[in-house]
């Protein structure tokens, strides 16, 4: 799972290279191509990106003036922040939204930022190993589902619709995942559930892995 998330987070690194390596000329051709390569990921519904505090180019041509203003809204707010990722409604659906902003040594700033499809995230881990015989979601820091087996939990507070509690993150200092019995909302079954810090690269989540009851299954940690 987190090898799966990691590789949306790739973006970064890539654009930390051409901000190395281009010069003022030929920095926004660049950062054009790249933005236009990322596009063309099915997953990716929206991306952008602004070189110091030029017009904010997208990468999807026919992206609509209403997410064009929301991304020109949220540029501004976030302008003094590094680095943010976070689940935000987006018409009837749900995005994760990641956004960086990187220095050069030469002072030039550039801000990135792009917009995963949560529904299409879903399809997409759900498809990968359908011979496992437990299930998991992931969920950010604020208890915001980013990904459930169940699309209905998609968006939703995972601490209002489940019987996840707060207290389930709380590692001890022996160990850094915590462990229960409980209800799965999606088997309708007792289960035994592990949480553990999720570390995804550049960001941190939370991961929930719920195995049932009565299988004898080994974790890796």
């Amino acid at each position: 799972m987190s090898e799966e998330l990691s590789k949306f987070l790739e973006q970064q690194k890539r654009i930390e290279h051409v901000l190395k390596i281009s010069s003022s000329s030929n920095l926004n051709n660049n950062l054009q191509l790249l933005s236009s390569l990322q596009a063309n990921n099915k997953l990716i519904v929206n991306n952008w990106f602004q070189i110091n505090e030029n017009a904010i180019q997208y990468g999807n041509p026919s992206i609509s003036n209403e997410i064009k203003n929301d991304v020109k809204a949220f540029v501004f707010q976030n302008k003094n922040i590094e680095r943010l990722s976070v689940v935000l409604p987006q018409g009837k659906e749900w995005i994760w939204r990641v956004y960086f902003k990187l220095v050069s040594k030469n002072k030039t700033t550039v801000k990135y930022g792009y917009d995963i499809n949560l529904d299409l995230l879903n399809g997409y881990i759900s498809k990968i190993d359908k011979t496992a015989t437990n299930y998991a979601f992931v969920f950010d820091k604020n208890g915001t589902c980013v990904y459930h087996p169940e699309a209905a939990f998609i968006g939703k507070n995972i601490f209002k619709v489940s019987s996840f509690n707060p207290s389930d993150t709380i590692f001890s200092k022996k160990q850094d995942f915590a462990k229960r019995t409980t209800m799965s909302e999606f088997l309708k079954l007792d289960v035994i559930r592990f949480t553990k810090k999720m570390d995804i690269k550049t960001q941190t989540g939370l991961f929930a892995l719920t195995f049932r009851k009565w299988l004898q299954t080994k974790m890796l940690l």
